[in-house]
Parts: structure tokens; C-alpha cells; sequence
């Protein structure tokens, strides 16, 4: 009974090309093992995945044990991995739960390509998906959190293997039926009877009480609301999000245009910067309350930022930009000395300086990679920093002096660039805004005899 109802989905949703290998995700439990059981049964040739988290002492080495023998057993390829799933949920600040996942589908994507699998299987099952849907209600989810889990989607953004649920629509206790009626053996794993997850609590106790006052298709109902919903994200609300995205956003900046943006209802922008979380800033948290804080960013002033876990959010006069986190501090130097010669690089690019004793013939011919200045008006060797705040220097041209910060106002470059603009600086003087602008006190004049030649070459 149970390998027609699975077939018969596999074959409804498109799930799994016929006589295809298949990663499967087991942990021990009842549900995973039946599903790598079904799996061989059906045809479809199972590789077995296993992550041991070391969250539970002995407990957890057993699981790993139990499901390496009973591939064995089986015949199925092994693939285990050992990962010290609290010190991981501590260094990328997440919960255990989000770090194990993160984890685990990390280690899926790589034996997927490994073994060159284009689909990998994960047990949930009906009942877990009416949880799903109740916690994502309960925590104010929108129409995508309400739809549950989908069917099938995309193990990464950009991979192609597909991460498939072909038990979705079978209920908990058909698959432990099964699992007694074929003698398997599995694993029990305590922490699923704890209260202190919220998944549990909807489990053990608040499903229990509305089956019982409801009737035992309440879960069933439930799992059924959330397939509705689904079908409706996927087949209109998508589009309507794809093509007001494509209406306000400028991909080649990352950015969200203010002007398009603002003139939005704010159901509408919220999921639009979701959106641009999801494709500019995949490794940021996406929920309501952070949508809600970077759309008041809208009504800020130029320069107000959200800072978030893998990059941050500007306010620019033209739009939104979601910015990456910068690369390690020492990828780039704090400061560096150049001579003649020498080339440092800045991370965002690197720098050159030559002395050269004829002057060109025309000093503005690689612009804007190039300046020349009067090397006899310079001292070095020469410093590259960050510029700091008080900064001052006579941009070429000017009678007098102006600040650093108020030269990259002026001159348009956006909030989020301009911490990290470096400035050349000659003795106590500075005499280049790297990449930008000379200083007036080294232009070459009638009488210079030396150039020197100061090369930007900005990252691609």
C-alpha cells in the first residue's frame, strides 16, 4: 500500500527521474530509514547521507553506527560526516537547529556532486508538514511561510540537484505501520519528546488536542491548506513578485530604486526587500520584523544603514543597497608604505607608484587609472590609507583646503563605499584620493622635472 501511494506521488509531482540514484538524508529514525527502504524498492538507486552533530554523546555516535551497518546491510553506499554541531551553532551565532541544517544541506550539496546525484530525498512526511504550516502561523507568517514545505525545489540556490520530499503526502503513522510490517529496526531519538522545541510542543501536545476535538483529519486538513497556498505562490504570487522586482530593482548595483520602491503599497515593498535578501544577501536572516526595519530606511537620510550577519543595507539617494560583508580585515592592509616602484594591494584593487624622469606628453592620457604629480614635491616613501574622519586636503584646482568627508559627498560616491576609499599621503599631506582626485600642492607645473605616476587598478 505504501510503496503505490509513494510511487503514484513521485510520478504526480515530477519528482524523481525513473531508475534515477537518489541521495537520501537518514538519521536513524523511522522515517528515514523507511524512506531509503522504499527507495531500493521502488527502483530508485539510494546513497545514504548521514550527519553526526555530536549533540547527544553516545546517542548520537550510536546513530551513526546503526545507520552505517544497515547500509550495509542493505547494500547501500554509506557517506557520514562528524561535525561539532554546538561549537558551529556558537561561531556563526545560530541556533542549534539552524546550524545543523545549514550543515546538513551543505554536506548533502557535496556528496551530491561527489557521486554526481541529481536528486537528494528528505522524509517529511504529512504530519510534519502540518506543524510546518502551524508554526509558520503562529510565528506571522506571509502567503510563501503559510505554503509549508514544497514538494521539491532546488537543493541551493544555482545547483542542480533538486532536494525532493516524496512522503510528503503520506501520513506519520502509514510509514511507521510499514516499518513494523517489514520487521525494520531504527532509532529513537529523545530530544524528539523534549518541550523545548517548538516543533515538539506542536507534536506531542497541541496537534494531540486538536485532533481530538476536531477529528484525526485536522492534521490532514491542515497539510491540505498549506498544499493549497503553495499552488497559488507558485503559480501567481511569484510572478507578481518577479515582475514588480524587475520594476524597481537595478541587479548590476544591487540596489532598489527609492523613487519605484516608495510609490509601492508597503505589503508590497516588504516582500520586495525579502526579495533582495534573498538574491543580493542570501546569508542574512529573512523575516517580517527585519523587512519592516529596512523599509523604514526609505523615509531615512542618505547614509543610514542596517547592519546584518553577511553584509548591510545602505540609504542612498537614488535606492536601497544591499552591500556583502567586506573581506577579511586582512586581506587588505591597515596601512602600507610605497616606494618607487613598489605595488600594494588594497584589496579592492591595488596601487602603483613609478617615478618616471621624462614627462609624458599628455598627463591626462590613462585617466582615470593614472594621475602624474611632481615626484620632487613628494616625500617617500608614500603612505596608502583608509581615510579618518578630519581628513583635509586642496583637491586640484581649489584655492583651498576641504575635508576628505565632505570631497566623497560632494563628489557623489555612495555612504557605502566611502569608508573604504583610500588616500596617498606624502609626509603629513594628502595628495591623491585614490582613484578620484590629485591634490593641488603636487600637480606637474611648466618647471617639474621628475612625474610620478600613480596607478589604480580597481578589482573587477
Amino acid at each position: 500500500m505504501l510503496l503505490r501511494r509513494i510511487q503514484h506521488f513521485i510520478k504526480q509531482h515530477d519528482l524523481i527521474t525513473p531508475g534515477a540514484r537518489v541521495l537520501v538524508g537518514v538519521s536513524g529514525g523511522v522515517d528515514s530509514v523507511v524512506l531509503m527502504v522504499v527507495m531500493k524498492a521502488l527502483g530508485y538507486g539510494p546513497v545514504a547521507a548521514h550527519v553526526n552533530y555530536q549533540l547527544r554523546g553516545a546517542a548520537s555516535d550510536g546513530d551513526a553506527a546503526f545507520v552505517e551497518a544497515l547500509c550495509k546491510k542493505l547494500d547501500v553506499p554509506f557517506h557520514g560526516a562528524v561535525i561539532d554541531g554546538a561549537a558551529l551553532a556558537r561561531e556563526q551565532g545560530l541556533s542549534l537547529q539552524e546550524a545543523a541544517r545549514d550543515a546538513r544541506y551543505a554536506f548533502f550539496a557535496r556528496v551530491a556532486e561527489a557521486e554526481d546525484l541529481r536528486f537528494v530525498a528528505l522524509a517529511h512526511h504529512r504530519d510534519d508538514q502540518a506543524e510546518t504550516v502551524l508554526l509558520h502561523l503562529l510565528r506571522g507568517a506571509g502567503p510563501e511561510g503559510l505554503a509549508g514545505m514544497p514538494v521539491k525545489r532546488p537543493l541551493a540556490p544555482g545547483s542542480a540537484a533538486l532536494l525532493v520530499r516524496p512522503f510528503l503526502g503520506t501520513p506519520r503513522r502509514e510509514i511507521e505501520a510499514f516499518a513494523r510490517s517489514e520487521g525494520l529496526a531504527w532509532r529513537e531519538d529523545e530530544s524528539n519528546t523534549s518541550l523545548k522545541y517548538q516543533r515538539n510542543v506542536l507534536r506531542n501536545a497541541v496537534l494531540p488536542m486538536i485532533e481530538k476535538h476536531f477529528g484525526e483529519a485536522a492534521s490532514a486538513n491542515i497539510a491540505r491548506s498549506g498544499a493549497l497556498v503553495r499552488a497559488y505562490v507558485e503559480e501567481a504570487f511569484r510572478q507578481e513578485v518577479a515582475a514588480h522586482f524587475d520594476r524597481v530593482a537595478q541587479p548590476e548595483a544591487r540596489r532598489l530604486n527609492l523613487d519605484t520602491l516608495g510609490a509601492l503599497a508597503p505589503v508590497w515593498r516588504r516582500r520586495l526587500i525579502l526579495e533582495a535578501l534573498d538574491r543580493w544577501l542570501p546569508g542574512a536572516q529573512r523575516h517580517a520584523a527585519l523587512a519592516e526595519e529596512i523599509d523604514r530606511l526609505i523615509e531615512a537620510q542618505p547614509g543610514r544603514r542596517v547592519v546584518l550577519k553577511g553584509g548591510s543595507i545602505w540609504r542612498e539617494r537614488e535606492g536601497l543597497v544591499f552591500m556583502p560583508a567586506e573581506e577579511p580585515a586582512e586581506a587588505a592592509p591597515g596601512e602600507a608604505w610605497v616606494q618607487p616602484g613598489d605595488a600594494v594591494s588594497l584589496g579592492s584593487g591595488s596601487l602603483r607608484i613609478d617615478v618616471m624622469d621624462d614627462r609624458p606628453a599628455r598627463l591626462d592620457a590613462e585617466a582615470p587609472t593614472s594621475v602624474f604629480a611632481d615626484a620632487d614635491r613628494l616625500t617617500f616613501p608614500l603612505c596608502v590609507r583608509r581615510w579618518q574622519p578630519g581628513d583635509r586636503f586642496q583637491p586640484l584646482g581649489m584655492a583651498g583646503t576641504k575635508k576628505v568627508s565632505d570631497f566623497l559627498t560632494d563628489a557623489r560616491v555612495p555612504a557605502h563605499r566611502r569608508a573604504g576609499m583610500w588616500v596617498l599621503v606624502s609626509g603629513s599631506e594628502i595628495v591623491w584620493i585614490v582613484g578620484m582626485r590629485l591634490a593641488e600642492g603636487v600637480r606637474v607645473q611648466p618647471g617639474t622635472r621628475r612625474v610620478a605616476k600613480f596607478t589604480y587598478i580597481q578589482s573587477s
